[in-house]
């Protein structure tokens, strides 16, 4: 699908498409050729939404677009039946996270966040039956439109979005070498803890989503018992909770910094991001905490 829009876009542009990919050049046009999605491996809503990511397989790099939506989306849960339950756990929670992304965004509103919830919650109840009954057609037409609603704009309405962790992301897949889902998957506890402050959006995360006792308690406490939450659910579903868990990570502290200045002028809403503060993220992220 990313190619497609990628393809459908680059077609109207009369420089190289990699230069607009990688933020070197600004496009000619937003304007795209139609496109139309076929849904059978629902995960992260590009079906729905507007981003690509795109790796240059001769270099490693990963980049991507914004803003070039499918004309139209096909959805038949039929077409997801032959996915086995662990390709489609990992599928799950990467929408999963993504919501949860939007739910933590600054700012109070009470569409977005119940909006959210409400997907996260149905979410994991419709992946419990799926994964009990491979046939529940039902139940994987939940998740294939839950999928597809995860950030189409609606669960971040009214809230400060932050976006610097999808261009983190690709950097780790390339250092890590792990496939998208995965890493995003990983990587979303240990970037809470670095970006965690006392937030309310995120102690409200912990407290809706997980039950984490909020009033009265110190932060390290609330950050302790919310990160313990996501670790326990990701066990649930035999989910890895770091990337060592996945495979031997080759790590090059040198060559991970020179990657990270691709980021130099990024910023989060939550945090003043420094590279010693990603690389500590990133390594504990690797090994575990």
């Amino acid at each position: 699908m990313d190619l497609a829009k990628t393809i459908a876009f680059g077609v109207k542009q009369t420089t190289d498409i990699w230069d607009i990919l990688s933020y070197a050049k600004s496009p000619d046009t937003m304007k795209h050729l139609p496109v139309g999605t076929i849904v059978t491996f629902p995960s992260s809503g590009s079906d729905m939404n507007g981003s690509t990511q795109i790796t240059n397989d001769e270099t490693g790099e990963n980049a991507g677009l914004a803003e070039v939506y499918p004309n139209f989306s096909w959805q038949n849960p039929e077409y997801m039946l032959s996915i086995e339950n662990e390709a489609l756990i990992s599928a799950q929670m990467t929408a999963y996270v993504q919501l949860a992304l939007g739910y933590i965004g600054l700012g109070k509103s009470d569409i977005a966040e119940n909006t959210s919830l409400a997907l996260m919650n149905t979410l994991l109840d419709n992946l419990d039956k799926a994964i009990a009954d491979s046939n529940d057609v039902d139940a994987r037409s939940t998740l294939m439109t839950i999928s597809a609603l995860t950030v189409n704009g609606l669960t971040t309405l009214g809230k400060a979005g932050d976006w610097v962790l999808y261009p983190l992301n690709a950097i780790v897949m390339d250092y890590c070498n792990v496939a998208y889902k995965p890493c995003i998957t990983v990587i979303f506890p240990y970037w809470i803890k670095m970006i965690y402050d006392g937030q309310e959006e995120i102690n409200s995360y912990f407290n809706k989503a997980f039950d984490v006792v909020i009033e009265g308690r110190e932060k390290k406490d609330i950050l302790k018992d919310g990160l313990k939450a996501i670790f326990k659910l990701y066990r649930k579903y035999n989910l890895p909770i770091n990337y060592s868990e996945i495979h031997e990570v080759k790590e090059n502290s040198e060559a991970l910094q020179e990657s990270l200045e691709m980021l130099a002028g990024m910023q989060s809403i939550y945090t003043e991001l420094t590279t010693e503060k990603v690389m500590q993220m990133i390594n504990e992220a690797i090994h575990g905490i």
